[in-house]
């Protein structure tokens, strides 16, 4: 894995994968406690958000709150696509 700190990440914040797989490739690639513990707060905080804010204020009608959870998501997709195009140029250059 080339960025194993984002897959970590990727993997808390996806919750249809069981935990015990993304926890068990954590004990593979032998990151330390901090790593392990940024990744994990990195992966479920914007999922807790969009969990927590983004349903109920759709219900109540506060758009300023579902406005900053999309641009949130947003920037998760943008940091994604900069990360491919890292490992799409890095095996171009392989």
């Amino acid at each position: 894995m080339r960025h194993p700190r984002l897959g970590l990440s990727i993997g808390y914040a996806i919750p249809m994968l069981p935990t015990v797989l993304v926890n068990y490739t954590a004990l593979e690639l032998r990151p330390s406690f901090a790593t392990t513990f940024s990744c994990i707060v990195m992966g479920s905080l914007p999922v807790s958000f969009l969990y927590a804010f983004g349903g109920d204020e759709l219900l109540s009608g506060n758009i300023k709150t579902v406005i900053l959870a999309v641009v949130l998501v947003l920037l998760l997709v943008g940091l994604y696509e900069i990360i491919r195009r890292d490992q799409r140029r890095r095996a171009q250059a392989d």
